[in-house]
């Protein structure tokens, strides 16, 4: 606590301080910047945010490592100075580089445990670690999710900033993209002190994902420790001035595993105790050929654990141990090779599944391993009887092999089978089996079998779905191979079809049943013939063999359409040669052209010039007379070209893909670009609706850079043109294009939709979201709330102010709107008509003057009430001009006390405080009635925008308990005791009536207006029991109660004093006998002297007269005990101290807590 000009300070100058329940930021004189958690807990389980991360499970490997380190190895790496530098210096980059097989994941496993006990008390320090594996061929969203996974898992105030982000996804079933990823990385680490990160394996992934990986990490001041090979450009270029440590076993390390090893094999340890000279040279001969590889060194024990029965063996296992890692691979080769011929077989087909099987999300588990072995190749069928268990399999492949454990969250068991290092997947590489068929063959062969075992099944499955699709999890769950086949047979067919190799087998499977089952995106359906999953896997040497039987049938989706939406170009040209079909619509009206651009198609630019080239006099294709109609309309009128233009993934650059996709139809000469939907939008006027983050590159500016003749002003069925799309989208640079085309400014803001709005009127009634009304039917309350969400996450702010800076260009040409009386209550309110025919009579509310008044002295604000741009807008441009901003009308009410009851509580909110921060502005005006803002902003129920209106610097406490009496007793109007209840509740009013300078009185006062009321019992209740706030104490027989405790103390207090003298040194010893009062008041001062440790904190409190010196019970709410578990929570270090104190009191109950203890810790208030 700093004590100087102004009164104490507290947190004075301190940064990164954390609590139980929140983490202070900063902290600057006697202001302190909060981020809390929620306490009430967080909306969504830690499981239910982890599943959608999807990330990497790195902890698992993590544990699985730590198993395998021999006690006492490895401690040489923490001693180095360049670990002493990366733990201590935030910013520190280290590389610990070593051969393959040195031990470094080892390493890694124990650095992360190292620093894990470190820091085991610091909550606002982040260990994340990343394991990255060549097998698993980890993507940078997989490990950045991985990273966020960790942090979700151990910290709550990383779950609760993640979860608005979340829900937003959930609400939208939006997946994680790598973009928002690294967004939400960079800012959940914000909230912390220090993060420690460890990357082991960086050389196992792509030079794409190295580089991504680094380009994230390296800004975020981290200390970071890589452990890897040695990558000499990666760490030239992104950390030049890096730290090194070169990793090899070392001497010792390795002399410590064969003495566990020794000591774990009676045999071994019973030999070399019967020769002394042999068990001296056994270890060192070890050491030696290792050369400095853990991994050698532990395959070479592997051989000899098995090999030595007698000191004869023992000796010659020992002469032919090998010195390299392939030299010990080709002996391990060898003894696998000297088992029987059905187990080297089972060996030699499990290396080959390992090695060729496909890294998809789900990888080869144990389960589809052992179920792809019991397939036998000639008879093409699966024989379980021939399953071998896993712990077999492992042993027959002789430690080459392991299961990695990748779960990810409970519930789920995805474990993967693997090579035991990434030199052991590289030397396989390089053997031939040429007893066993091609690997891809083999794959394919088998998976196919897999789905013909379950074909029926799947097909009864998606016949009973709703929707003709069904997620392939829900099918797959309990059948071994069945995912990895449905998923993956297609990419082992197209390598076999390729080489013009493909297994007769598959063939036959493609041409000899009615119906087919096809995977895509996590999704099963059906298709009709072989060929369609033909064209889905691209196996053209197929498609051109002339041999699957197909005939089209209209209305159906054809082969031509798979090949076109999977951007199989080469398939699809195969299919034009030797095939009819091309110009076939499906059941939604869609030619193959239309699939090209569908949201989850492929964009294949080339797939587009060949349907877009095709002609009646193509001479290479089988049915020349069969054309794409360029024009051709779906169900819902969209084009072709309408769909390119509207499902654009990406911004227009230059030679990319979008660009040529768009001038390819630009260049067709029977291209209409200005065909209409039907709803008359064309495929500008689709465009206009969308404020592209990527300005000059996206649709609309390509169309009007490309097309002299575009039409630019069209109308849809709405009466919209595209001028009013781009004023809905508060697009200002395109709203300026427009006005450019009309210099006088007479034509495009005068135009009116079918409801007879001017572009103007229809951005302040719907802020934008005229057109998704039209089409939705919401009011724009709902769409402003979709619209938040979708965009991923813009707030209202971000929104209005684009909206309003599209008033302030339309107010130039067109300044007024027209407006009509909704209802005729005493505090009447405004709205722009929706529809032509009105009752009421129309008000034009010119939006430029702002001395103009209306019906009964009413304002543009104040008739504008209800539409937070058109707010900000006439408060911008009136901020200094306060005889508008605090203008009354004929009632005496100003426009604030009309915003209070705006049509949707979310913009009357906006628009409060909005106006609440223009300087010229009077929250304490009163109308004829007396009637204040602040009974206005209670009795409209809106408390946020009630929480806003107390929040305006110019209250102090007296005037908000006078206020509050004041509303408390006004009986002239009804007001609602629960409104009553919740002012009470707000924060700045129970600190008003805490205040010790004027809140006993002003209770008194409160609480004989409420005693007037006959309908305040509750309440009356509640402040009698000190709920609201703590009643001081006057009451004599509590006095000597108190007194009574102490004299009863006084004696325990002396030998407790004797007892704690030099713990206590910090704790400021009052004279003679001490009060209750002063043992509070110097408990408190201590807790928030940073001097004061913890253990003398805990003496303290362990005192009798410092127990009986607080009121404990929560629920009488007193001001000490308040500011004591305040005071408490910020400290970082007095978690367990604060939990001791105040954890076995109650739980949360409810979402406002107004039962437990942590309602009583309050976030936004310095303590003084």
């Amino acid at each position: 606590m700093d004590v100087g000009q102004g009164g104490p300070h507290f947190f004075s100058g301190a940064s990164h301080v954390t609590g139980r329940d929140f983490s202070v930021r900063n902290a600057g004189r006697d202001m302190i910047i909060v981020n809390p958690a929620p306490i009430s807990g967080p909306d969504a389980s830690i499981e239910e945010v982890t599943a959608w991360l999807k990330g990497a499970n790195f902890r698992a490997i993590y544990r699985v490592s730590l198993e395998a380190r021999m006690d006492n190895t490895g401690t040489w790496f923490i001693a180095t100075f360049e670990f002493g530098e990366f733990v201590r210096q935030k910013g520190t980059v280290v590389w610990a580089t070593g051969i393959p097989g040195s031990g470094k994941t080892i390493l890694a496993s124990i650095s992360i445990e190292h620093l894990e006990d470190t820091f085991s008390r610091r909550s606002d320090v982040a260990v994340l670690y990343a394991f990255l594996r060549y097998s698993e061929k980890p993507t940078l969203l997989q490990i950045i999710a991985g990273l966020l996974t960790q942090l979700v898992s151990c910290h709550n105030v990383a779950l609760s900033h993640l979860l608005p982000v979340y829900q937003r996804a959930k609400t939208h079933r939006d997946e994680l993209s790598c973009s928002e990823a690294v967004k939400l990385l960079r800012s959940s680490l914000s909230l912390f002190s220090d993060t420690f990160i460890v990357i082991d394996g960086l050389d196992e992934v792509d030079d794409a994902t190295k580089d991504g990986l680094l380009h994230v990490l390296i800004p975020l001041n981290a200390h970071i420790l890589f452990t890897c090979r040695p990558l000499e450009l990666f760490m030239g270029r992104h950390t030049p001035r890096a730290l090194h440590i070169p990793v090899q076993a070392q001497t010792k390390d390795i002399e410590l595993y064969v003495a566990e090893r020794i000591k774990e094999s009676t045999t071994l340890a019973s030999i070399l105790s019967e020769h002394p000279s042999v068990a001296e040279s056994f270890t060192v001969l070890i050491k030696e050929k290792s050369n400095g590889m853990f991994l050698l060194a532990r395959l070479q024990m592997e051989l000899v654990l098995e090999r030595c029965a007698n000191i004869g063996s023992l000796l010659k296992a020992l002469e032919t141990l090998p010195s390299g890692i392939h030299d010990m691979y080709r002996l391990t080769m060898d003894r696998i090779s000297s088992l029987s011929e059905e187990k080297v077989s089972l060996a030699h087909r499990a290396f080959l599944w390992i090695l060729h099987a496909k890294r998809d999300l789900s990888g080869l588990s144990p389960e589809d391993l052992q179920h792809a072995l019991t397939f036998w190749y000639e008879a093409k069928e699966f024989v379980e009887d021939s399953s071998v268990s896993i712990p077999v399999l492992l042993s027959i492949c002789c430690g080459l092999v392991m299961v990695e454990d990748t779960r990810v969250r409970p519930g789920e068991n995805p474990k993967v089978v693997r090579f035991i290092h990434y030199s052991t997947q590289e030397f396989m590489r390089g053997l031939a089996f040429s007893h066993l068929p091609d690997p891809h063959d083999l794959l394919a062969v088998t998976s196919v079998a897999c789905m013909e075992t379950h074909r029926a099944m799947i097909t009864a499955a998606i016949n009973s779905a709703e929707d003709d699709r069904v997620r392939t999890d829900d099918v797959t769950r309990h059948l071994p191979l069945l995912r990895y086949a449905l998923n993956n047979w297609g990419a082992h067919a197209k390598i076999c079809d390729d080489q013009r190799s493909l297994s007769p087998f598959v063939h036959s499977f493609l041409s000899n049943h009615s119906t087919y089952i096809v995977e895509r995106y996590g999704r099963l359906a059906e298709v009709s013939t072989g060929l369609h999953l033909a064209a889905a896997c691209d196996l053209v040497n197929l498609i051109s063999s002339r041999t699957i039987p197909y005939s089209p049938t209209h209305g159906t989706k054809t082969p031509f359409h798979v090949a076109a939406e999977q951007g199989h170009s080469a398939a699809l040209r195969a299919l034009l040669e030797n095939y009819s079909g091309v110009h076939v619509k499906d059941k939604d009206g869609r030619t193959p052209l239309h699939h090209c651009f569908l949201p989850l198609s492929d964009w294949e630019p080339e797939v587009a010039r060949q349907l877009l080239n095709i002609s009646p006099s193509d001479t290479w294709r089988a049915f020349p007379s069969e054309v794409v109609d360029v024009n051709a309309q779906d169900k819902d009128g969209h084009s072709p070209f309408f769909e390119a233009c509207r499902h654009l993934p990406g911004p227009i650059e230059p030679l990319h893909d979008e660009e040529r996709v768009l001038l390819l139809f630009l260049s067709h000469p029977a291209i209409d670009v200005d065909l209409p939907d039907s709803n008359g939008d064309t495929p500008f006027s689709h465009a206009c609706s969308y404020d592209s983050e990527w300005e000059d590159r996206n649709v609309a500016q390509f169309l009007i850079s490309s097309l002299p003749n575009l039409k630019v002003d069209t109308r849809n069925k709405w009466g919209e043109t595209p001028f009013m799309r781009v004023c809905d989208a508060g697009s200002e640079k395109r709203v300026k294009w427009f006005l450019s085309r009309d210099p006088g400014g007479c034509h495009f803001p005068h135009q009116e939709d079918d409801e007879g709005n001017t572009a103007l009127e229809r951005v302040v009634a719907y802020e934008g979201f005229a057109n998704n009304r039209n089409r939705q039917g919401h009011s724009r309350f709902v769409l402003r709330r979709c619209q938040m969400e979708s965009d991923g996450g813009l707030d209202i702010e971000d929104w209005i102010d684009a909206i309003q800076a599209v008033i302030r260009i339309l107010a130039q040409h067109v300044s007024h709107v027209r407006m009509v009386r909704a209802g005729h209550e005493s505090l009447p309110i405004y709205q722009l008509p929706t529809s032509r025919p009105q009752q009421s009579p129309r008000v034009h509310v010119c939006l430029n003057d702002g001395h103009r008044r209306y019906e009964n002295e009413r304002t543009s604000l104040m008739l504008l009430a209800s539409y937070p741009a058109a707010v900000k807008y006439l408060v911008s441009e009136n901020e200094n001009n306060p005889d508008f901003i605090n203008a009354q009308d004929s009632d005496g009410r100003c426009a604030l006390m009309y915003l209070f009851f705006g049509h949707d509580p979310e913009g009357a909110e906006f628009s409060v405080r909005i106006l609440t921060s223009c300087p010229s502005v009077d929250i304490h005006v009163r109308d004829l009635d007396g009637i204040s803002v602040l009974d206005y902003a209670a009795c409209s129920g809106n408390f946020e925008a009630l929480e806003i209106v107390l929040n305006h610097p110019s209250w102090n406490p007296p005037t908000i308990r006078s206020a509050v009496i004041g509303f408390a007793a006004t009986q002239k109007r009804n007001i609602d005791m629960d409104t009553l209840e919740s002012l009470l509740y707000t924060e700045k009013v129970q600190d008003a009536f805490s205040d010790i300078a004027g809140g006993e009185a002003d209770s008194f006062a409160l609480i004989t207006a409420l005693r007037r009321r006959v309908d305040c019992k509750d309440i009356l209740e509640k402040l009698e029991r000190g709920i609201f706030w703590r009643k001081e104490e006057d009451d004599e027989e509590e006095e000597e109660e108190e007194e009574e405790e102490e004299e009863d103390d006084e004696e325990a207090e002396e030998e407790d004093a004797d007892d704690a003298e030099g713990d206590d040194a910090d704790l400021e010893e009052y004279p003679g006998r001490p009060t209750p009062a002063a043992i509070r008041q110097v408990t408190i001062a201590a807790v928030n002297n940073p001097l004061t440790s913890v253990e003398q904190l805990e003496s303290h409190f362990g005192k009798a007269e410092v127990k009986n010196a607080f009121v404990w019970d929560i629920d009488v709410r007193d001001s000490d005990t308040i500011l004591l578990i305040n005071c408490l929570a910020r400290r970082s270090d007095c978690y367990d101290l604060f939990h001791d104190l105040f954890g076995g009191f109650k739980r949360c109950e409810g979402y406002r807590h107004e039962a437990c203890v942590h309602a009583l810790i309050r976030f936004d208030y310095g303590l003084s």
